[in-house]
């Protein structure tokens, strides 16, 4: 295990220094959320939120590693304060680091969130919509169209406009 954590700890290193490691949580949401590919790495006492989401970015095809370690000690790889979770993107180096892992995938630490929960928590989420016609409640889980269009001249909802001739004005009205 110790042979283990001492390569990782060289080619980690190695990564940064190269500028291909992306620290923190908020990071690594953001680099998700713009469609990056990679893999992240966490410690064992993050949070349970942070494995849920993990979880999450699982489904989208991101796998993640969680280290035999603390946030304090991965921190002092990189000469940090504390470091919980590391984004590292798709290159050959970083190929390297997964194939570490993937390799002694039997000695990391398992993550506790259930894969049924997951699922549940993934049907009530509210993701943000393009738009506020589609919206997620219980009745609409898909978040399929509220409104559709019933003719040709349906506006959005407005009030119909009044097209009968000498409606009021003063071009062509009676009165003159």
């Amino acid at each position: 295990m110790e042979a283990f954590l001492n390569q990782l700890k060289q080619l980690l290193t190695l990564t940064n220094r190269a500028g291909k490691v992306y620290f923190g949580f908020e990071t690594a949401k953001e680099l998700v959320r713009k469609g990056f590919k990679g893999f992240l790495i966490a410690t064992e006492d993050i949070s349970p939120r942070v494995l849920r989401e993990f979880s999450f970015w699982k489904k989208k095809g991101y796998n993640y590693y969680i280290l035999p370690l603390t946030k304090t000690e991965l921190g002092r790889w990189f000469g940090k304060g504390s470091v919980g979770v590391i984004f590292l993107p798709n290159t050959k180096l970083t190929y390297k680091i997964e194939n570490l892992l993937r390799s002694k995938r039997n000695l990391l630490p398992r993550p506790g969130v259930l894969k049924k929960e997951v699922e549940g928590l993934e049907i009530q989420r509210i993701r943000p919509a393009a738009r506020n016609r589609l919206q997620r409640t219980k009745k609409n889980i898909k978040g399929k169209l509220r409104f559709e269009r019933k003719g040709k001249h349906e506006g959005n909802g407005g009030p119909k406009t009044d097209n009968r001739p000498n409606s009021g004005s003063l071009k062509g009205s009676p009165t003159q």
